[in-house]
């Protein structure tokens, strides 16, 4: 498994929610997170191929961090 990429997009998607435009906020990040956790579990469960599954975890919902507060 190539945990590289894995351990770069768990810090990139931490980084994009952490931004203080990022509408979300952190709420974002744990919600990626708990998805991520779940997923390994189920790709588990059905012996789906986990490092891919993992990836689109993390990746499910990384649009919505650009989403900004609207300026004044």
């Amino acid at each position: 498994m190539r945990t590289d990429i894995i351990e770069y997009l768990q810090k990139e998607v931490y980084h994009r929610c952490k931004q203080p435009t990022n509408k979300f906020g952190m709420g974002c990040y744990y919600h990626i997170e708990a998805v991520v956790k779940n997923a390994e579990i189920l790709a588990e469960k059905y012996g789906a191929d986990k490092e891919t599954v993992i990836i689109a975890a993390w990746l499910h919902a990384v649009s919505y961090t650009h989403l900004t507060l609207p300026t004044t």
